[in-house]
This record gives C-alpha cells, structure tokens and sequence, in this order.
C-alpha cells in the first residue's frame, strides 16, 4: 500500500483500506463479466466500508459516498487508478465516458424515468471527480 501512497493512520489503523477496496469493486467486475445490469447497483453485495468511506471522502474532497448509485463506484475506481497511473489518463478517460453516457441517458428518457435511475447529485459528483483527477 506505501507505493500506492494510500496509507492514511488518522483514517486506516489497521491498513485494511486497499483491501476493502478490491473486495467493493469487486462486485462491480463480476457483474460487469457476466453481463448483469449495474445503472442501478443492485450487484452491491456490501455495504460502504467506514475506512473507505472517510479515505475517498478526504481524498477527493466529493461527500456523501454510499454505494447506492454507479458513479460512488467509478469515483473509487478513479482513485485507484490515479494511484497507479499518475497522469491519471485511463481515469479521465472513464469519467468522460461515464458522463457522455449519463447524457444520453438523459436525452433519450423522460425526465420522472431519468430522476428514478439517476441519483440527483450525479453531476455534482463527476464534476467534483473531475477536478480531483485534474489536481
């Protein structure tokens, strides 16, 4: 986790933070390959660890993470691979992706159809992703 310089000791006493990560994308990934549905996160299998929580609230200055819409799991998704690739392109790359779709989304469905699917401060968070990857 030191390469990663991720350890934070006011947050993770017990240095389980990389873990809980992997475990909390991992659901993402598994229903990712075999071709589930995940909008909605209903391959959620866990709740938000505490430590994870605080370390990516800190880290990208974005609150209110809960696992209950997919942009929580591409915000810690991001962090990860800001960690790994420093100029933080595949990250970008994937928050650009992510909110074209969410646009095209919500051009193509109803606004009362869009509003039950998307968690209203979407924008607010993407936005806020966005300047964490650009610092």
């Amino acid at each position: 986790m030191a390469l990663l310089d991720m350890f934070d000791n006011s947050i993770d006493t017990n240095r389980n933070l990389l873990s809980s990560m992997l475990y909390t994308i991992k659901s993402l990934r598994n229903a990712v390959a075999h071709n589930n549905i995940i909008f909605d996160t209903r391959f959620k299998d866990r709740k938000i660890n505490s430590v994870l929580k605080k370390w990516v609230e800190k880290e990208t200055d974005i609150q209110n993470i809960t696992l209950y819409s997919l942009v929580d799991y591409i915000i810690i998704v991001c962090c990860l691979l800001k960690r790994v690739d420093f100029s933080a392109v595949r990250a970008k790359k994937l928050v650009k992706e992510f909110k074209e779709q969410n646009q095209l989304l919500q051009k193509n469905v109803a606004p009362p159809i869009y509003a039950l699917i998307i968690q209203q401060n979407v924008t607010h968070k993407i936005n806020a992703l966005e300047n964490y990857l650009n610092t």
